[in-house]
């Protein structure tokens, strides 16, 4: 029992350490799988940042029936980025193996998030 819960501790703290450790690397000199999916994953979440803020910047600058269309296009938009971008992955990750998969995914939905984030800023202006 002892045996078996200090060994659960031990892979539990490499895996923590190897995490900080591939978040130390600069993106720019990524070359493990495991930081290039780290650096995809931060490339989707900072998109998806810029994002919610146009898509807010918006919605306060708009009212009535056109509020509610961008709020449905948005939605609808969202179901598509997210299928387009299993489809450019090539599905599900549990029907696909390899450790590509984390950054083909983020990396659609890094691109297609920024191209959304484009659309909802030009239409700020």
């Amino acid at each position: 029992m002892i045996s078996r819960i200090t060994l659960l501790a031990t892979a539990a703290c490499l895996i923590l350490s190897h995490g900080a450790q591939a978040q130390s690397v600069p993106c720019d000199q990524a070359q493990t799988q495991t930081d290039m999916n780290i650096c995809a994953d931060l490339d989707y979440k900072k998109a998806d940042k810029r994002l919610n803020n146009a898509y807010k910047a918006l919605m306060g600058s708009i009212d009535g029936e056109v509020k509610q269309l961008t709020r449905e296009a948005q939605r609808a938009w969202i179901t598509f980025r997210d299928k387009e971008c299993l489809a450019q992955a090539g599905g599900e990750r549990s029907q696909t193996s390899g450790s590509m998969w984390p950054l083909l995914y983020s990396s659609c939905l890094a691109e297609l998030t920024n191209q959304r984030a484009e659309q909802l800023e030009q239409r700020e202006r």
